[in-house]
């Protein structure tokens, strides 16, 4: 009887779930992948081989399914045991042809810790594969979550999809077995669902050429990738009338424009391109809106539902205010409009009062003339101030301390000078970033190279230059899908800039790639 007992506890224990000991410290360190089998690059499997990939430790069989993805798209059969995955075909491999498998970052052992490095295994059903490849960098990127890296091949001017793979923890990436063909690469901080939609959304790069891979010539090093700020394209989301004269149009961003009765549009705005003139007696109204984002313009045009409040009870104030040369700007939450003759914008000082001229810049937007740095307050009549409501109701401040801004005189600053090699025909922009504050100083140079930033505040600084192909703004062009438009060339400096008192820093050189 003894016997039986010995030997039902054996079989119970071999069909257990196998997970690490409890107790000790804990396990800090990321698992990786130890062995694979057949190793990438095996030609002439058969239609239902298994794929083995062995790890250096257990992992976690939640971990495992959402981090091996299969291209072409094939039905899968994944079981794990201890150290050890198999993959096999729920039905066949595909015949006579090549399939990629993507091992992912996030398979994670029973601590959490997640692999440093994924992996892509290419194996061929028939005699034949391919031996390009492809490795590089990406800068800029999220250092938390992996950033997809991805080949998109040329076909008759379209882009197709061909394989991705996930930086490894010090941002590198490498594609291996890739067919001869001409390549984007794109890199992007996000899975990849549709590349269309996802550069709207999430930070991604370009590289500055296409990637033609060919007999002569099948690999290709230091193909890195800058990303910067998504493509995205805002909406409007919402309309609302306040008044008769004045309402606001809301984007998806959050962002709002003021929507101006055409009857206040006069001729004396010197700035009429920062609200939407609009027709208050209608229920809809079309908007035809010009915007950008960092790298391109586009428009707005629809027909939207004009929301209407029935009674406006909130006064207007003073949004914003600030010195523009011996001018002082007031920027209002809402039109205003001023009932009395005299000016209501007045300064007090000790023998006099001294009654301001004022201009509107727009209806909501006043300039005050000859106003001194040397002045504190400006006071003002709000009973004279009011909305364009039927209630009529009064600005709320009836005196505003000036703004006079923040000193940016840099007190025993040093110098920085150097040089960019460039092979190229356009003008360059560099960019040197307190590495504390992330606060940035742009120079616009022109192909020599030869650059300077001067009175610079003591700290420590990087700095990158890159080709200026942006007509929108300053910002680094990443590229463009619709149409396609590559990246710009960049470079960056190697280390950090310390910048010390009462020193100037010479031979700061450096190239942008090719």
């Amino acid at each position: 009887m003894i016997k039986y007992i010995f030997l039902l506890v054996l079989v119970f224990s071999s069909c257990a779930v196998q997970a690490p000991p409890s107790g000790g410290e804990e396990d800090m360190i990321s698992p990786y992948i130890m062995e694979v089998s057949p190793v990438s690059g095996s030609m002439s499997l058969s239609d239902k081989d298994n794929i083995e990939i062995i790890f250096n430790e257990m992992i976690d069989p939640n971990s495992i399914k959402s981090s091996i993805e299969i291209y072409p798209d094939v039905e899968i059969k994944i079981n794990r045991y201890g150290k050890k995955i198999i993959i096999k075909p729920k039905d066949t491999w595909p015949m006579d042809d090549i399939f990629k498998i993507k091992v992912k970052r996030g398979i994670a052992d029973y601590f959490g810790n997640k692999l440093e490095s994924g992996k892509v295994l290419t194996y061929s059903t028939s005699k034949n594969i391919s031996d390009g490849f492809i490795e590089g960098k990406i800068f800029n990127n999220d250092n938390i979550n992996p950033s997809t890296i991805a080949l998109y091949e040329i076909i008759n001017n379209e882009l197709f999809y061909y394989s991705s793979i996930e930086n490894d923890k010090n941002n590198m990436y490498s594609f291996e077995n890739i067919g001869n063909g001409n390549y984007v690469v794109i890199a992007i901080e996000n899975n990849i669902e549709d590349i269309y939609n996802d550069i709207e959304k999430y930070n991604y790069g370009i590289y500055h050429k296409t990637i033609e891979l060919s007999d002569k010539k099948n690999k290709f090093n230091d193909i890195n990738i800058m990303f910067s700020f998504p493509d995205y394209k805002d909406d409007i989301i919402y309309l609302t009338s306040y008044n008769n004269f004045y309402g606001e149009m809301e984007f998806l961003s959050g962002d709002k424009i003021f929507l101006i009765n055409e009857v206040l549009n006069k001729d004396r705005y010197k700035d009429n391109e920062t609200y939407v003139l609009y027709d208050n007696s209608l229920d809809s109204i079309n908007i035809n809106y010009d915007m950008n984002n960092y790298i391109k313009n586009y428009t707005i045009n629809n027909r939207y539902k004009l929301n209407k409040v029935l009674i406006d009870s909130i006064s207007p104030e003073i949004n914003d205010s600030y010195f523009d040369n011996q001018n002082y700007i007031l920027k209002f939450s809402e039109p205003v409009y001023i009932k009395s003759i005299t000016s209501p914008f007045y300064l007090i000082d000790e023998n006099d009062t001294t009654f301001l001229k004022y201009d509107y810049l727009n209806p909501y937007t006043l300039k005050l003339s000859d106003v001194k740095l040397i002045d504190n307050q400006i006071y003002m009549n709000n009973l004279s101030i009011t909305d364009y409501s039927d209630s009529k109701n009064i600005l709320i401040d009836s005196k505003i301390n000036l703004f006079k801004g923040l000193d940016q005189t840099v007190i025993n600053g040093g110098d920085i000078s150097g040089n960019i090699n460039y092979s190229g025909n356009n003008k360059i922009i560099v960019e040197l970033k307190n590495i504390n504050s992330n606060e940035y100083n742009r120079l616009l140079i022109d192909m020599s190279g030869e650059f300077k930033f001067d009175d610079i505040a003591p700290g420590k600084y990087s700095i990158w230059a890159y080709e200026h192909i942006n007509s929108i703004t300053d910002y680094y062009y990443n590229g463009s899908l619709k149409p396609l438009k590559l990246g710009a060339r960049f470079g960056l400096y190697s280390g950090q800039i310390e910048v010390r008192a009462n020193w100037d820093i010479e031979g700061i050189n450096f190239n942008i790639n090719e």
